[in-house]
């Protein structure tokens, strides 16, 4: 008996049997670490943290506020990362269905 926790993957024949139709969905500890989009991810923030420190450098004012300053350096930083991730995926497709991800979509 299946408890209502459970997600049914297969379906049932003529005979009562139950086949699986090859759609599974992973469990919980059945999903494995994507080291490709954490390398890019990684690659992303790091460069994304460079531009930032050139950045810090050439508009840091000591006599005024910093603000926009500091969230231009945040959304290069998250933006760069951003585009690494969107450029894994183009590269090694893993998380999006039907692997219909492209340049123009990310740009949209």
């Amino acid at each position: 008996m299946q408890n209502d926790w459970e997600l049914d993957t297969g379906t049932a024949v003529a005979d009562g049997q139950w086949r699986d139709d090859g759609f599974t969905i992973p469990g919980p500890g059945r999903e494995r670490f994507h080291h490709a989009l954490f390398a890019y991810a990684l690659s992303g923030g790091i460069l994304g943290a460079l531009i930032g420190c050139v950045l810090y450098r050439g508009m840091y004012d000591p006599t005024g506020n910093n603000t926009v300053m500091v969230g231009l350096i945040l959304a290069v930083i998250s933006g760069l990362i951003l585009l690494a991730c969107a450029f894994c995926e183009l590269r090694r497709p893993r998380i999006t269905m039907n692997h219909e991800l492209t340049l123009s979509r990310i740009l949209l």
